[in-house]
C-alpha cells in the first residue's frame, strides 16, 4: 500500500492562516480528504482537521479504514462512515455556535473599550481645567 497521495486521490487540501498578518504567532487551520489507495480487500479513506495555534495544536481524523473481506468488516466501516458524518455536523455546529457567541462578546468588548475611551477624555479634560486654575 503507498502512503503518498496523489492529486487524483486528494478531494481537498486547504491550508489557511489564521491570524492577520504580523500579529502574533502561527495560527493556521489544515484540512485534508484523500480516497486513499483502492484495493479489493481494504478500505483507506483518509480525512483530517488540524487547527494549531502557536505552539498548540489538534488533530481529528475524520478516515475509515479496514478490511473489506467480510460482511461483518463492511459493517463496521459503514458504522465508522456514520460515525465521522455525525462527529462533523456535531463539530459544525459547535462552532457556528461558538462564532456567533463570539461576535456578541467581542462587540460587547468593543462597547466597553470605546466607554473607557469616552471616560478617559472626560477625566483630561477634567485635569486640564484644573492644571488652568492651579
Amino acid at each position: 500500500m503507498s502512503t503518498a497521495t496523489t492529486d487524483e486521490q486528494r478531494r481537498l487540501y486547504i491550508r489557511e492562516f489564521l491570524n492577520n498578518q504580523g500579529h502574533h504567532g502561527l495560527g493556521a487551520v489544515l484540512a485534508e480528504i484523500n480516497d486513499g489507495d483502492a484495493s479489493d480487500d481494504y478500505l483507506d479513506f483518509g480525512a483530517t482537521l488540524q487547527i494549531q495555534d502557536c505552539s498548540r495544536s489538534v488533530t481529528l481524523d475524520f478516515g475509515v479504514y479496514g478490511q473489506t473481506n467480510t460482511e461483518e468488516d463492511r459493517d463496521q466501516l459503514r458504522k465508522d462512515l456514520e460515525n465521522a458524518r455525525a462527529k462533523a455536523d456535531r463539530l459544525k455546529g459547535a462552532v457556528y455556535l461558538f462564532i456567533e457567541k463570539l461576535d456578541e462578546a467581542l462587540s460587547d468588548v468593543e462597547t466597553d473599550l470605546d466607554e473607557r475611551d469616552r471616560k478617559a477624555k472626560k477625566k483630561n479634560k477634567k485635569a486640564k481645567k484644573a492644571a488652568k486654575k492651579g
